[in-house]
């Protein structure tokens, strides 16, 4: 088989390996015999939007290797930790091309730059097209971090899109009564398991109420001034619901349903919670026990959800993984 060229390079951070990366990588194989892999060290990502849920690279170098093993290139491959741009692009003038995207096109352009002061000849830059979601956007590792899309493009908020209310069937109801994470039943614990800079949702009054008591102020809380369907503090909920401040919002969220306005307001939480490190506070007109799907379907990787499970006198811990949000998509698919 003839190849366009000898040896070739491609770099990135390759986080959360997306169908992106896998285009970008099938290009380089397709038209290389041999191929150089620059994967990017903390030196060169700690400046990313939320760095800090980037894959470590040992997970990183893994998932790679899956998949050049799958398409049957680790026999042309060689994987290289960069800690800048360059890697080994100015070692000589074994590279003949460099593959890249439009977003990355400037360093090669940088790179090509450096090549010609050192008297190396500079590199054919390959352009390969992005991959796009199911929406028409541009597939990225950040996207994926930030929990609005998945490694195959599917946007999560999608699920709540064709209805503007979804309703748990009752032949789901056992099920839900089921926790969808670790049971807790010190709240305690929580200080020895959380880190500092958990990214914290809570849904429910006592356990929001608990987590604060114990320094572990939510980001954002889902609240309704209730406790098993019993107003909590009947003062507070009437002063709240009649309260002309702006600021005051309720939002109605029928019990055994699901509102599309609500997930949609949480969505906005994120968003400006994530952007501007402001805290929020959601607080419904009816019951938010149901709140606790979207919040782990729409919520950022790694995040902690906690909500209460008052039949076991409990709390219920759960770490936002794409296997969970898996998990949770599949029930939420149950709703009528």
């Amino acid at each position: 088989m003839s190849f366009k060229y000898k040896k070739s390079c491609v770099g990135g951070t390759f986080d959360h390996l997306h169908l992106g990366h896998r285009k970008l990588l099938n290009a380089a194989f397709t038209l290389s015999e041999q191929v150089s892999i620059g994967l990017a060290t903390q030196n060169l990502y700690n400046k990313k939007f939320i760095a800090s849920l980037i894959e470590k690279y040992s997970i990183r170098e893994s998932k790679l290797r899956d998949f050049l093993k799958e398409k049957k290139y680790q026999n042309r491959a060689q994987i290289i930790p960069i800690k800048d741009i360059y890697g080994p692009t100015l070692d000589g003038n074994d590279y003949q091309a460099i593959f890249v995207t439009k977003a990355t096109q400037p360093n090669a352009i940088i790179i090509n730059e450096k090549r010609i002061k050192k008297g190396l000849l500079p590199l054919e830059i390959e352009i390969v097209p992005f991959e796009k979601d199911e929406e028409g956007s541009i597939i990225t590792s950040e996207k994926i971090r930030l929990g609005e899309i998945d490694r195959f493009g599917h946007v999560y908020m999608n699920l709540f899109k064709e209805k503007t209310q979804l309703k748990l069937p009752a032949d789901l109801r056992e099920k839900m009564r089921l926790p969808i994470g670790e049971v807790i039943t010190d709240i305690r614990k929580i200080k020895m398991t959380n880190s500092k800079n958990s990214f914290i949702i809570s849904v429910g009054d006592i356990v929001s109420r608990s987590l604060k008591e114990i320094g572990h102020i939510p980001d954002i809380a889902i609240i309704d001034f209730k406790n098993q369907r019993n107003i909590i503090n009947e003062k507070a909920f009437k002063d709240y619901k009649q309260s002309n401040d702006q600021k005051k919002r309720m939002y109605i969220n029928e019990p055994g349903t699901i509102q599309r306005e609500v997930v949609n307001v949480y969505r906005e939480a994120l968003k400006t919670c994530i952007t501007n490190q402001k805290k929020q506070v959601i607080v419904i007109d009816g019951e938010e026990d149901l709140l606790t799907i979207p919040a782990i379907l729409l919520g950022p990787l790694h995040s902690i959800v906690y909500y209460g499970q008052f039949d076991l006198n409990a709390v219920i811990k759960v770490e936002i993984t794409e296997n969970k949000k898996n998990e949770v998509a599949a029930i939420l698919q149950e709703f009528e």
